[in-house]
């Protein structure tokens, strides 16, 4: 049984932008400091209306939580992160996986791939929705394949 506590904004302390800091969000580094806390996790999504950021704030933004995550020695899952725009998603989530892999990540969660039911309706359908087949999936096949290495 491994424990983490899920929260959707994941602040650090010592950021100066507000969506950084604790004020709107948990205190990430004290959350995964805890000794029964065995990961951590963070979300990210650059194209939400509240918080519109480009590409390179979210690289920063994973660099930052998995550095963070690695001086107190504990694993780190960007647990949930994806892109609305079809035409600019695989771009997106490359440089978020490759920034991610690089940091030394320990594993990943794309939202979302929808339930299809036998008679082809599909549950749950979002902008993010990730289809079988589709060029995303394939993306994110080459990268756990890249995590597994």
């Amino acid at each position: 049984l491994f424990l983490s506590r899920i929260h959707a904004g994941s602040g650090l302390v010592e950021e100066k932008e507000l969506w950084f800091r604790c004020q709107c969000t948990h205190d990430f580094e004290a959350t995964l400091n805890l000794v029964n806390i065995d990961f951590g996790t963070f979300h990210l999504y650059i194209d939400n209306p509240s918080r519109p950021y480009d590409v390179n704030w979210g690289v920063q933004w994973i660099r930052d939580h998995v550095s963070a995550a690695r001086a107190i020695g504990k694993p780190v899952v960007l647990e949930e992160f994806g892109h609305e725009d079809r035409a600019t998603r695989d771009l997106v989530l490359g440089k978020f996986l490759d920034a991610f892999i690089d940091a030394g990540g320990s594993g990943w969660l794309a939202w979302y791939i929808p339930v299809i039911l036998p008679n082809g309706t599909t549950l749950g359908g979002s902008a993010y929705a990730i289809t079988m087949g589709s060029s995303t999936a394939e993306l994110l096949g080459a990268y756990a394949a890249r995590m597994g290495n």
